[in-house]
């Protein structure tokens, strides 16, 4: 009947972790022709089951003065352990660790984890550095693991500078104007 509505619902299955839209199709007869009516697109974002987050207590420091990293890993997985292949964080040779937490393998200025990580169970690190020297530094992260025979990567970085001062200058500039 004229000014009816019908609503539909419809379900979807991804293959991959990606963001994608999606746009319902509706097809119908209408006075003897077949119609067609699109939907606004949806933009769906599949997650990956686990998440990688990092501080760090301050980006500007002064040198020797010790900075906090704490790095979290988090499952957010219902169903599945997490096995973490490798979870690697890397600092910049100038930067020395003032502790290693308990769990993390010390290696060349790096620290190593390995292990798994139960089905909705986060783990976290605290990592105290400091540097000596002056200068602007990068600490990479980078976790391979694997759930579900699916195997999942990322890379994050965090910036640190080291006794750099951001001064500005300040001009004082007085102009005489003669007039005759």
């Amino acid at each position: 009947s004229a000014g009816e509505e019908e609503t539909f619902t419809y379900s979807i299955m991804t293959d991959d972790i990606v963001s994608f839209k999606s746009i319902a199709t509706l097809s119908y007869i209408f006075a003897g022709k077949e119609k067609t009516k699109k939907s606004d697109p949806i933009t769906i974002e599949v997650q990956k089951p686990f998440a990688l987050s990092h501080t760090i207590s301050k980006a500007a420091a002064d040198k020797n003065e010790v900075v906090d990293y704490n790095l979290t890993i988090t499952n957010n997985d219902e169903t599945s352990e997490l096995d973490i292949k490798n979870l690697q964080i890397s600092f910049p040779s100038k930067i020395k660790l003032v502790n290693t937490p308990i769990g993390l393998k010390e290696e060349n200025n790096e620290l190593i984890f390995k292990g798994t990580l139960e089905k909705k169970k986060s783990k976290s690190f605290a990592i105290k550095i400091k540097s000596p020297q002056v200068g602007k530094f990068t600490i990479k992260t980078s976790i391979n693991a694997e759930m579900g025979g699916r195997d999942f990567k990322e890379d994050i970085e965090k910036q640190l500078s080291v006794g750099l001062s951001y001064i500005l200058p300040i001009l004082n500039i007085t102009d005489t104007v003669k007039s005759n």
